[in-house]
């Protein structure tokens, strides 16, 4: 159950983005490099490059992906999360989860904004025009559904339940 140690790291991070709009260093930082610490304990080198390799990727990753506004926090955040999901293939398993939920949210926050008819309509207009999907001007905080999104991600994980990418 180490695993559960970024949990208040994440706690804290959710805090202040829905507060002030802000991640602050003094729960990122240290949530990465705990991670990487923890990988290289329990894995040597390999634990060490695993964890370095998934905490670029989620960091990357969330960084250049389309439609998503999110800020130099939000990166460093899922970098952490990266840091402490130790391999590639378990950080992608993460970032499903969290692709997952962050669609669900800003489509209900969609639905409650714009309301059920004219969200389907936009829905249905940009997959025909762009197959892709806007998350409109809807702007939330984006700590507390990676939050969500690890703590899904460890129980899968803790119960040895993966998910099957193709």
């Amino acid at each position: 159950m180490n695993i559960l140690i970024p949990i208040p790291f994440l706690i804290i991070s959710s805090f202040t983005d829905i507060k002030a709009r802000k991640i602050k260093n003094y729960t990122t930082l240290p949530m990465i490099a705990l991670g990487l610490v923890y990988w290289t304990f329990k894995g040597g080198i390999n634990g060490f490059i695993g964890s370095c390799l998934a905490m670029l990727f989620l960091g990357l990753l969330i960084a250049i992906m389309p439609g998503m506004n999110c800020g130099g926090g939000d990166i460093k955040l899922m970098a952490g999360c990266g840091a402490w999901t130790g391999s590639i293939y378990q950080a992608f398993q993460f970032f499903v989860v969290l692709m997952a939920i962050t669609s669900l949210v800003f489509l209900i926050a969609n639905f409650y904004k714009n309301g059920f008819k004219q969200t389907l309509r936009n829905m249905i207009l940009e997959i025909k025009s762009r197959l892709k999907i806007k998350t409109g001007n809807v702007s939330l905080p984006l700590a507390p559904i990676i939050m969500v999104s690890f703590l899904i991600w460890v129980c899968l994980y803790e119960m040895n339940i993966y998910l099957v990418l193709i």
